[in-house]
């Protein structure tokens, strides 16, 4: 049997390590045009790890931490489309 603590474990991990490579890059390259952007990306990936172990700390379900992170996502895609529907 599947054990939903792993996958929420994964995604954790899957975040730290994009944060992670982004600050390496940081280090190497500072004046890339993407600084902003890596920059927001390490911030996100570490409130959302933080919220994620909080949650887990706290007792709520993986299966309902994953769902809502599916949920954030959903309505992240859905603005991002918006926002390029209004761009045009």
């Amino acid at each position: 049997m599947k054990d939903p603590n792993n996958d929420i474990i994964d995604v954790a991990a899957t975040l730290r390590t994009v944060a992670d490579r982004l600050r390496r890059a940081e280090v190497i390259d500072l004046d890339t045009v993407d600084d902003d952007y890596n920059a927001t990306v390490i911030e996100l990936s570490d409130t959302i790890n933080d919220v994620i172990f909080d949650a887990l700390k706290e007792g709520r379900l993986s299966d309902d931490i994953l769902r809502a992170l599916n949920e954030v996502g959903n309505i992240l895609v859905s603005r991002t489309q918006d926002y390029d529907e209004f761009k045009e």
